[in-house]
């Protein structure tokens, strides 16, 4: 893309002086800027080291200058906008401002105030702009960083400096008539910290300059928890916020935010209170935290619900809390007002009034060279560009201001008005008010021709609702609002309308605008009751149905959120009981919270107080459960619910870390425990009723509970170090009863003791400490290990050898696991080896008591999996064999070659064991004919061998023949039979003839249920290859039931990391996907 296709020649000089000629290499990865240098060429090279964020339509990147010269620094971070769609309207104003407003404060006299640029450029798809790189990062994450701030807030001497730092950068931009509507912690990046406070102004992506020539919008830009209630719509009207105003509101979040490391409002439905007067401004966080009264009222007046009350910055600057700790060289001269709409652009002098606010109000307040007039206009801004998580809020419809004042508004129980001679309009009255059509009355007396449009809309919106039309309901609703901002009907409609549309946070808006008119509706108290239940608000619900008299709520109209509120208090109350909790009392609290969901509606998420209730529920039943697949589904649970309260709680509640720290100790994270809980008991000052609070007083218990743990643990583990192996068993004893509900803690605690006892030479105890760990958590190998190495030394070889491949069943390619079963199982096979020596030396080798000896060996090695050295001996008995029968070879020849062929199979040497197999089938063919059972059993065997090498084109014929021949000469339930339609069933699966897979496979499956059992491994062969090839065939639904136990059962026998595990679960997801489920 060209600079004439972005229009830089439109731009301020002071912009375009500033763009740096540039050209990309190595894939855009270097960037090369000319520069002038004592009149010759010169280059800077700059390569991109890392990404340091994205958001939206942009990203930032470090990178670094790799050429020696004067200049910008050796690093800088480069912001990377995606140029806009030319065709969009304003699209050019997108990049201009931002341009505008870096260019202008990155000159020299406002360093101290404003991150510095180094200029822009162009690429095919982006404007980069060149900025210098604080390394410190931003106040956001210095805040959520707990080795900076343990308790995720600062002291106020600290919030001070670096507000009024803040303020002094938003004062410069005020007085350039530059508003930055988008300030947060997040876009104030750190030159210096403690104990000399350093802070710079970022992030100009959504900055406006006041200029009459800006296009309109109606849509609205800004970050959650941050934006003015004037913004959401809350009051006023949103295109015509004063964005100087929603500056300082956006400061007083900041320093709130400073100071408690919480956000004013904890949700939405407070702010709404707040704006309307219900709620009155939270001191108690700020209280609890000992602010002075001079920065509460700070605040304070920072965040006035009306814009016009805010603190301007010229003001703010002088407010004492400010002054007390702020000092500048030449001090701002300005009286004090509240009143944006009235400052003129004069020059006076003034100081900080010290009386009341009486005194106050009678001042006439101007400000040099500054003010919020005029009003800035609002355009569209380029939050799309900013690398942050800004979001827009779009109004419905375009928002005009009525003709004419409307002296007063009709409420219900006003049912007819006259307008004209003769003219009456009457109103529908519902009971309900909480889903049922929406009511009809009128406003007063305007001028009849709007009062008719207005009723018109009304009318059209209420045809709408009866079809269930609800986003056109919203429409027309809206039209009428629009002549009638006030009208209770209207607003009480719409809110009606987005209720059965699910929009119940914009629903509550305007119940709350209608209740400011008509505060003793009863149909309003209702909607509002209706809509708390449907968010799960079960304790606002019931308020708001104690305020509906005369006549009082019906038993219909209170039913749901009377229960609501039951259950929602049974199992608060039940989760408070941490004394007596049982796992009747935990599923209880569960269950209790699944009925209160009920009434809930399906599309609101679960409240954040349900969450936490239903994750401390979890907790404690993985601690009561003694069965282990409901542990770790408690477990599973307790995180789910878990990660989503940490997902929506940017600045984490105590109660929050309480659980995550409890969730750590559950899964055998202790330090990492330890130092949440800690940071969670640090900050139980941010709960406002900590002492009530079932997470709070239960996190408190489990930080003594862990720390105390964790001192003994660790002091055991440092005697088994020093060899003190009495005192470490010791202090082990002594852990073990702190928390005897903590079953992986105290199976580690078993495991080390049980080393204790084997050093001291107690191995029987040993043994018995590292079987209660198993039991405690079946998947802990490191106490299997040490059970097998305890019963070795015990003297019990064939136990210790069982025990060794448990630990290779839960761990498949453990090298100590493999190595000490081939020592054992060797060892084992010792007295038969010698045996058969001495019998060689004694009778010689083919004397028939050593050939017994020989069989001896071989069931023994065969018993220890050493197949290999079994073929061995069995060939050595072969030539024996052989040497007595001659050139002829007997049956008792070629069942010993049988023999052979099954051990070469089971070590998988399939080629060695292809051509014996063969020999055997050609001499019974010959000899005893085709339909004999040994022969039909060496065919069988022979074909196995060929599936086995992936021969199906030589095996499927001969398994085919020899299936026919085993139905008719052994039977349909024949071992023989059920084996070749096996093996033909693998070749077609193998082949994607999946249909004659199944054929097979399912009558295999039944036989091995029937003689093998469900547990068998080749039970569960079938299970799964019968699994894969429903799936296969496009009936996932019937796969599902056969994986799963396929999984559950091959977890079981093989564990949890075998390959053939591994086979099933990545049949079973895929079955799961088609059905569109999850694990």
């Amino acid at each position: 893309m060209s600079d004439s296709d972005i229009s830089v020649a439109s731009l301020q000089e002071l912009v375009r002086g500033s763009q740096l000629p540039t050209t990309f290499e190595s894939n855009g990865q270097l960037i090369i800027h000319a520069r002038s240098a004592r009149r010759r060429a010169a280059q800077e090279k700059w390569i991109i080291k890392k990404r340091l964020g994205s958001g939206g339509q942009a990203y930032i990147d470090l990178q670094e200058r790799i050429t020696a010269g004067s200049g910008p620094p050796q690093l800088r971070a480069v912001k990377n906008l995606k140029i806009p769609d030319g065709r969009r309207d304003g699209s050019r104003e997108l990049y201009r401002r931002e341009l505008e407003a870096i260019a202008k404060f990155s000159q020299a006299k406002y360093s101290d105030h404003f991150v510095t640029s180094f200029g822009w450029f162009l690429s095919s798809q982006f404007i980069h702009i060149a900025m210098e790189y604080c390394e410190l990062g931003d106040l956001d994450k210095y805040l959520c960083n707990p080795t900076n701030c343990p308790d995720r807030r600062l002291p106020e001497s600290e919030v001070q400096e670096i507000s009024s730092q803040i303020l002094e950068a938003l004062d410069i931009m005020h007085r350039e008539s530059f508003c930055h509507r988008d300030l947060k912690l997040a876009n104030i990046l750190i030159m210096s910290t403690t104990p000399s406070w350093w802070v710079k102004l970022a992030d100009f992506g959504l900055t406006k300059r006041n200029e009459a020539t800006m296009p309109k919008t109606t849509a609205i830009r800004g970050t959650p928890n941050y934006m003015p209630p004037e913004l959401l719509g809350y009051n006023g009207n949103a295109k015509k916020a004063d964005q100087y105003a929603v500056d300082m509101w956006c400061l007083g979040q900041c320093v709130f935010r400073l100071f408690t490391g919480t956000s004013i409002f904890a949700n939405p439905n407070h702010l709404f209170q707040y704006s309307y007067g219900y709620e009155s401004f939270p001191e108690l966080p700020l209280q609890k935290n000992d602010a002075s009264e001079s920065l509460i009222d700070y605040i304070k007046r920072l965040v006035a619900v009306d814009p016009g009350e805010r603190l301007s910055s010229a003001n703010a600057l002088n407010h004492p809390w400010v002054t007390s700790g702020y000092s500048n060289d030449e001090p701002h001269e300005t009286t004090f007002s509240q009143d944006y709409s009235t400052q003129e652009n004069t020059e006076a002098s003034a100081v900080w009034p010290e009386d009341s606010s009486d005194a106050v109000e009678s001042q006439e307040i101007t400000q040099r060279g500054s003010g919020h007039s005029p009003e800035p206009s609002v355009d569209e801004p380029s939050a799309a560009w900013a690398a942050d998580d800004t979001v827009e809020t779009t109004f419905r419809v375009e928002i005009t201001e009525p003709d004419q004042e409307i002296p007063r508004t009709l409420v219900e129980g006003d049912l007819t008005a006259n307008w004209e001679a003769g003219e009456t309009v009457q109103t529908n009255l519902s009971s309900d008010g909480c889903g049922q059509e929406p009511d009809i009355t009128i406003t007063d007396d305007p001028t009849p021709n709007k009062v008719q449009t207005a009723e018109n809309h009304k009318i059209a919106g209420n045809g709408f609702y009866r079809e269930k039309n609800y986003d056109k309901a919203v429409e027309e609703y809206s039209k009428a609002i629009v002549l009638f901002p006030s009208s209770p009907t209207y607003l009480g409609n719409r809110a009606a309308a987005l209720m059965a549309n699910g929009e119940y946070q914009e629903a509550l808006i305007d119940c709350f605008k209608a209740l400011q008119v008509a505060p003793d509706s009863r149909k309003l108290l209702l909607r509002l009751v209706h809509i708390y239940t449907s968010l799960g608000e079960a304790d606002e619900a019931v308020h708001w149905l104690t305020l509906i008299q005369n006549p009082g709520p019906t038993e219909k109209e209170a039913m749901k959120a009377k229960a609501m509120h039951r259950d929602h208090k049974l199992a608060m109350d039940l989760i408070g009981q941490t004394e007596t909790s049982s796992i009747e009392s935990m599923q209880l609290v569960i269950s209790t919270l699944d009925r209160a969901r009920k009434h809930q509606s399906p599309s609101a998420s679960l409240p954040w107080d349900w969450q936490v209730t239903l994750a401390l529920a979890h907790l404690n039943l993985y601690d009561l459960e003694l069965d282990t697949e409901k542990r770790v589904t408690s477990l599973e649970r307790a995180k789910v619910a878990i990660d989503s309260i940490r997902a929506s709680d940017e600045y984490y509640h105590s109660e929050a870390l309480f659980l995550y720290g409890r969730l750590l100790y559950s899964q055998g994270q202790d330090q990492k425990a330890i130092q949440t809980l800690e940071s969670a008991t640090r900050a139980t000052s941010h709960c406002i009723s900590s002492e009530k609070c079932a997470p709070c007083k239960d996190g408190i218990r489990w930080l003594g509970i862990v720390r105390e743990l964790s001192q003994l643990k660790e002091r055991g583990n440092n005697a088994f170090k020093a060899h003190d192996w009495v005192i470490a068993k010791d202090y082990y004893n002594r852990a073990l009863v702190v928390n005897p509900t903590n079953r992986l803690t105290n199976a580690k605690l078993y495991q080390n003791r049980a080393r204790c006892y084997i050093k001291l030479g107690f191995y029987d105890k040993a043994i018995d400490d590292c079987t209660k760990a198993i039991d405690l958590d079946a998947t802990y190998i490191k106490a299997q290990a040490t059970k097998a190495t305890a019963t070795r030394l015990s003297g019990d070889l064939g136990g210790a050898l069982a025990e060794w491949k448990l630990v290779r069943k839960m761990s498949p390619g453990d090298s100590q696991a493999i190595n000490n079963i081939q020592s054992l199982a060797s060892e084992l096979a010792d007295p038969q080896r010698a045996i058969l020596d001495k019998r060689k030396a004694t009778y010689g080798a083919d004397h028939p008591l050593t050939i017994r000896a020989m069989e001896a060996l071989v069931d023994s090695l065969c018993n220890q999996e050493l197949h290999q050295e079994a073929v061995a001996v069995q060939k050595e008995m072969l030539e024996i064999e052989e040497k007595r029968a001659g050139t002829k070879k007997d049956e008792r020849v070629l069942s010993l070659m049988d023999n052979i062929c099954c051990n070469l199979s089971i070590a998988e040497k399939y080629q060695e064991a292809l051509p014996i197999c063969r020999e055997v089938f050609e001499l019974r063919q010959e000899h005893l004919g085709l339909e004999n059972a040994g022969t039909i059993a060496s065919m069988h065997n022979l074909g196995s061998v060929m599936v086995s090498l992936k021969q199906n084109a030589d095996a499927e014929p001969l398994l085919t023949k020899a299936l026919a021949l085993s139905k008719m000469v052994l039977g349909d339930r024949h071992e023989i039979t059920v084996g070749c339609k096996q093996h033909l069933g693998m070749i077609f699966i193998e082949e994607s003839r999946h249909e004659e897979g199944f054929f097979y496979l399912r009558d295999v499956l039944e036989w091995k249920r029937r003689y093998g059992g469900e547990e068998d491994l080749g039970t569960i062969r079938v299970m799964h290859d019968i699994g894969y090839v429903l799936n296969q065939l496009g009936r996932a639904s019937e796969a599902e039931p056969l994986l799963r136990d396929a999984v559950r059962l091959r977890t079981k026998e093989l564990g949890t990391n075998h390959e053939h595990t591994q086979e099933s679960v990545k049949a079973l997801s895929s079955a799961l996907a088609k059905l569109g489920l999850s694990e």
